[in-house]
């Protein structure tokens, strides 16, 4: 990336890393990956102890949302026409989680889903000017 005057304003480039792809999509991903993981912790550290039930389940699914509502407020997650975050959180209730993954306690299956809003960089106007 570089630094450039455009139009007697100074900006960056386009913001894209090596591997092609912006620069504020890999830090939106660092960032709501650093925020579960803290989260997460913090619910477990703060808790105790976290059961392996539906209650519990929904605690994990509650940390996750309060993270994705960050990410909306600091404008990595598209808005619908609503002001709504277009993200969503899904887990398996215990009923549905194999035994093995509860005596291991272990949840496995917790799903976030979003829409990033990325940025606009240009822009085709047409005009038509008439008499």
């Amino acid at each position: 990336n570089s630094h450039v005057r455009n139009l007697g304003v100074l900006q960056t480039s386009e913001g894209l890393v090596t591997s092609g792809e912006y620069i504020d999509v890999i830090r939106s991903q660092h960032f709501i990956e650093a925020r579960l993981v803290e989260e997460v912790m913090r619910l477990f550290i703060n808790s105790g102890k976290v059961p392996y039930d539906n209650s519990g389940i929904a605690q994990v699914v509650a940390a996750c949302e309060s993270v994705m509502k960050q990410a909306t407020t600091q404008g990595i997650i598209a808005l619908d026409d609503d002001g709504n975050g277009q993200w969503s959180v899904t887990a398996p209730r215990r009923e549905e989680i194999p035994a093995g993954d509860i005596a291991n306690r272990r949840l496995n299956g917790v799903i976030i889903e979003a829409v990033l809003a990325g940025a606009i960089h240009s822009a085709t106007i047409r005009v038509t000017l008439r008499y």
